[in-house]
């Protein structure tokens, strides 16, 4: 196989679409959906798991560090979060955004907003994170808190206080 080969092949072209094959890691399919691996082959080095949006990539390597690739505002760019993604366990994903759950339990989330890419709003109880579920557009976690902390927590996110 290609695992830890430095073979870097490109533009071998074929009805259209094109394949790379990079430190081990084989991309196809059109450049601007991840297609193109091109940008990070150096990277893509011990690579445990390959998460996808439906235009970009995200590599979680060996060290838990993640590598992204593909269309930039659909989650192809991690830039924005990178210091914060160290130790990554998993990554999950919806239609344009990536969020990788830590070894620590906390999630970093990136890629389109209002397809789940910003959980600000509800980063406070990310906490002990094990699991997510994704629809094409929304992250789901089960979170584990008592003495209803939980229904507090719904009802600031559903109903923030007004400023005056």
């Amino acid at each position: 196989g290609l695992v830890g080969s430095e073979m870097c092949i490109r533009d071998r072209v074929s009805h259209g679409f094109q394949w790379v094959a990079a430190a081990g890691v084989v991309t196809w399919g059109q450049a601007e959906n991840g297609g193109d691996s091109m940008a990070v082959p150096q990277q893509l080095r011990d690579v445990r798991h390959i998460a996808s949006t439906s235009w970009a990539f995200a590599a979680v390597l060996g060290d838990g560090r993640v590598v992204t690739w593909g269309e930039p505002g659909r989650g192809g760019d991690s830039r924005a979060v990178q210091e914060q993604l160290r130790d990554v366990q998993h990554i999950y994903s919806t239609s344009t955004a990536f969020a990788a759950v830590r070894g620590d339990g906390h999630v970093v989330t990136w890629g389109r907003a209002r397809y789940g890419g910003d959980s600000a709003a509800v980063q406070e109880p990310l906490r002990d994170v094990q699991h997510i579920s994704s629809t094409v557009g929304a992250f789901a976690t089960v979170l584990v808190v008592g003495g209803g902390q939980l229904v507090k927590l719904v009802k600031r996110i559903l109903a923030p206080p007004i400023q005056v």
